[in-house]
């Protein structure tokens, strides 16, 4: 926390922008898991909203990367929070005018959706763009990482006494009210000199978009390690995906009561909100190559301890490890991602990841729907053994240097 001291006030303005959307995302994301599973009873209808989710993102990357190379990334930023507000309150005005709340938030969450890939390529330039002051790169990715967790676990003590007594208007209207929040944030901030390279753009603006991205993609191909760097990159964002897909399964099948959902998602929160503490202990002390497997291994070995007790105690102890070492993983792959590219290649460099997170996420989704659907023990297990390969692979590439 000391060097926290050191950042500049663009620092403090980006960590509560960021703080309060994760607000609105925790509310809106419970609101569409509970109100899902009490209708239906299934994990397979919050996992189509997942998918649909994931084709909107995938779909979309490509022009939102390259958007954000050749545009200000402040002004992409501002321009989705703003949309997304509006969106949000449109869709308050509409849940009053409907009696059908599931299609009318299956429409809102899908408008939102399409929004996301071009926020998400203009923060990834932002956050290496903006003045840190004293403050270096690797602890800002892990503080707001951390941040975005806080604004998660806030925003699900919110929702839940919300949903509870079925007031899912105001909890929308919270969740709109933090995009605006964000959107005055990013107004304020301030960036470094260098901010922003654009892309010349010719008259031709399609046949420039897949130009820029064939230099990427060849790039990544030149250099194989650059390409798995951003493939192993998204593991932990699809280890997240599978935590909002089993936890109510979980909770209720397993630890034998719904209620615990909130218990499990908070500590999970509460977890990767103190991701900073790994990356000061242990992550800021050795290279990239030496610690960069290990936060895919614990993270391994907490969900096979998930399968082993029945006790919210210890249920809540394994999930906490899988927050703290997820939170950290991200934080130091998206560090590496940065200062392996340079300022015209971000964009597309969060959109392309983006991309493979979507990809996965529409592999893994349906399979570990049915598959948690079928045996929730099996489908731990198997997801287990695919990640401690995935931590073993970066070992091998990147410590041991096998390729």
């Amino acid at each position: 926390m000391k060097k926290l001291k050191l950042a500049s006030s663009s620092v403090y303005l980006y960590l509560l922008g960021t703080f309060v959307s994760n607000l609105g995302d925790g509310i809106f994301t419970l609101i569409i898991s509970k109100i899902l599973y009490d209708k239906t009873g299934s994990v397979s209808a919050f996992g189509l909203v997942l998918i649909i989710q994931n084709v909107a993102s995938f779909l979309l990357n490509l022009l939102a990367g390259y958007i954000a190379d050749i545009k200000k990334p402040q002004f992409i930023s501002e321009i989705a929070d703003s949309l997304r507000g509006i969106m949000i309150i449109l869709g308050i005005i509409f849940l009053r005018l409907s009696n059908n709340i599931i299609v009318v938030l299956m429409i809102l969450m899908l408008i939102l959706n399409l929004i996301v890939p071009f926020f998400r390529a203009a923060n990834f330039k932002i956050i290496a763009s903006i003045q840190r002051g004293g403050l270096g790169l690797l602890p800002l990715n892990g503080l707001r990482s951390s941040v975005n967790q806080s604004g998660q676990l806030l925003g699900v003590a919110i929702a839940t006494p919300l949903i509870a007594f079925n007031l899912t208007i105001p909890a929308l209207l919270i969740d709109a009210l933090t995009f605006f929040t964000s959107f005055i944030c990013t107004i304020f901030l301030k960036f470094n000199k260098e901010h922003p390279v654009q892309i010349k753009v010719s008259n031709n603006k399609l046949k420039k978009m897949y130009f820029e991205w064939f230099k990427l993609l060849r790039a990544l191909f030149i250099s194989k390690k650059l390409l798995l760097l951003v493939f192993f990159s998204s593991i932990d964002s699809v280890i997240v995906a599978f935590i909002n897909l089993m936890e109510i399964k979980y909770a209720t099948v397993v630890l034998k009561n719904s209620v615990y959902l909130t218990v499990l998602d908070g500590f999970f929160a509460l977890g990767a909100m103190l991701n900073f503490t790994i990356i000061y202990l242990l992550f800021e002390r050795f290279n990239f190559s030496e610690v960069s497997w290990s936060g895919l291994f614990f993270q391994a070995l907490a969900f096979i301890g998930l399968t082993l007790t029945s006790s919210i105690y210890i249920a809540t102890i394994f999930i906490f490890s899988i927050g703290i070492f997820n939170g950290a993983s991200q934080s130091l792959f998206q560090t590496q991602l940065h200062t392996s590219f340079d300022e015209t290649m971000k964009g597309k460099i969060s959109s392309l990841r983006d991309a493979m997170v979507a990809f996965l996420n529409l592999i893994m989704i349906p399979v570990f729907s049915r598959l948690l659907n079928f045996n929730l023990y099996i489908a731990f297990w198997i997801f287990a053994l695919c990640i401690l390969v995935s931590s073993i692979s970066v070992l091998l590439i990147f410590r041991l240097k096998m390729l």
